[in-house]
C-alpha cells in the first residue's frame, strides 16, 4: 500500500506526525511528550546534489545518496553523551579510529521503523574495527519502548542506545527524522542525510568505504577559526587547512 500525493497527518502519543509522501520525512507539529525540534522542515529528495562537481574530489553521490549533505567546514568532534542498555555512559570518542554512523530513530517515526532493518544489515555486512553503527533512540519512554521495537524490528546486529533526554538531538542540530549523520574516524561530521535510505544499498555502502578508505578526506574542507574580541559576525573566518 502507498500513499496519494498528500500529506497525512496522524495523532500519535499526543502529537501530530506529518508524512510526506513523496520524502518519507516526519517532523513534530506539536508534542507536549516528545522533544521539540526547532522548525522543522520537510526534506524533498533532490533530483541532482548541488554539492558535487563532477571535477570534485570525494566520494561519489549517486541515487538516494543524493540527498547526503556533504559537510563544507572542518569541525571538531562533538561533545556530546548517551546511554547504552546498561545506563553506563557513552560518547563519540568511545569509538575513536572508526568511521562511525549515528541514526537517530524513534518508535513513533514511521520512515526511521522503515530504513532501521537496513542499517541493521550494514552493521552486520560493514561493521568492523574501522567502522560501526550508532541506532539512538530518542523515545522519551526510554529502553522499554527502545528494547520493544529493537525486538519487532529483529535488530539482532545493533546495540541499543538511548537517549530519552534528547540531548545530544540539540546539541548536534537534529530538526529532521530519520537523520542520519557521518564521522571520521577522528570523530569530525563528513556529511548527514536528513531523510530515510536504504542503508544496506551498493551506492550507501560505496559512501560509507569512501570515507573508511580516505580518513583525510575531513582535512581538505576549510577550517573555522574563531578570533577573540572580534565581533560576532568577524569571528568565523574560514581559511584552507
Amino acid at each position: 500500500m502507498w500513499y496519494s500525493n498528500t500529506k497525512l497527518g496522524i495523532v500519535v502519543v499526543g502529537a501530530i506526525l506529518m508524512v510526506n509522501p513523496e520524502s518519507g520525512n516526519s517532523r513534530i507539529i506539536d508534542n507536549s511528550h516528545q522533544a521539540k525540534f526547532d522548525e522543522i522542515a520537510i526534506i524533498r529528495l533532490p533530483s541532482s546534489s548541488p554539492l558535487m562537481a563532477k571535477s570534485s574530489p570525494g566520494p561519489q553521490l549517486v541515487d538516494q545518496m543524493k540527498a547526503f549533505k556533504l559537510a563544507t567546514e572542518m569541525r571538531p568532534r562533538p561533545v556530546v553523551s548517551w546511554k547504552d542498555a546498561k545506563g553506563d555512559k557513552v560518547t563519540l570518542e568511545d569509538f575513536d579510529g572508526k568511521v562511525v554512523l549515528l541514526n537517530f530513530w524513534a518508535s513513533w517515526c514511521p520512515p526511521c521503523l522503515r530504513e532501521l532493518p537496513s542499517i541493521n544489515t550494514l552493521q552486520a555486512s560493514l561493521g568492523s574495527d574501522k567502522f560501526t553503527v550508532i541506532a539512538l533512540n530518542i523515545d522519551q519512554g526510554g529502553k522499554p519502548i527502545a528494547s520493544r521495537f529493537k525486538r519487532r524490528l529483529k535488530l539482532d546486529k545493533l546495540d541499543l542506545h538511548l537517549d530519552k533526554n534528547n540531548g545530544v538531538a540539540r546539541l548536534l542540530k537534529i530538526k529532521v527524522l530519520p537523520t542520519t549523520i557521518i564521522f571520521d574516524a577522528k570523530g569530525r561530521e563528513v556529511g548527514r542525510m536528513e531523510a530515510a535510505a536504504e542503508w544496506d544499498s551498493k551506492e550507501a555502502y560505496s559512501l560509507i568505504q569512501y570515507f573508511i578508505k580516505n580518513p583525510n578526506h575531513t582535512d581538505k574542507l576549510l577550517k573555522k577559526i574563531v578570533t577573540k574580541g572580534a565581533p560576532l559576525s568577524q569571528k568565523a573566518i574560514a581559511l584552507n587547512r
